[in-house]
């Protein structure tokens, strides 16, 4: 049908004018019309893992140093090692690392699991 007819469509009592629009045809210059197959078009590979194996130490530490109470008990075990300090370093520094350390073991396992669910 050409572009300029109108159809009438009815709609209740009505007629509703709808113009008809023709299939759109693109046209390439004559050297760029290539198969599909001899393209190489980037992957279509989606992925929701967060880190790599190179990323998951730097990022993972970001991520818990975001919280304030993970930079407030550093702070606190930096002061630990100060002579002035009335607690030893290791009562500091030993649950900060078991915290930190569970923290970012269990994103690693989180990781992993959306890392499956990928595949």
């Amino acid at each position: 049908m050409p572009r300029d007819v109108e159809a009438r469509q009815p709609f209740g009592r009505f007629f509703l004018k709808a113009k008809t629009v023709p299939d759109r045809v693109v046209k390439f210059p004559p050297g760029e019309q290539l198969h599909a197959a001899e393209k190489r078009y980037a992957g279509n590979r989606t992925t929701t893992t967060k880190y790599s194996l190179l990323t998951f130490i730097p990022k993972s530490l970001f991520e818990q140093y975001r919280r304030v109470a993970n930079i407030y008990f550093t702070l606190v075990a930096a002061l630990s090692l100060t002579p002035y300090s009335p607690v030893r370093p290791w009562t500091t520094f030993l649950p900060l690392g078991i915290v930190l350390g569970a923290a970012m073991i269990k994103e690693a396992v989180e990781d992993y699991r959306r890392h499956r669910q990928d595949v």
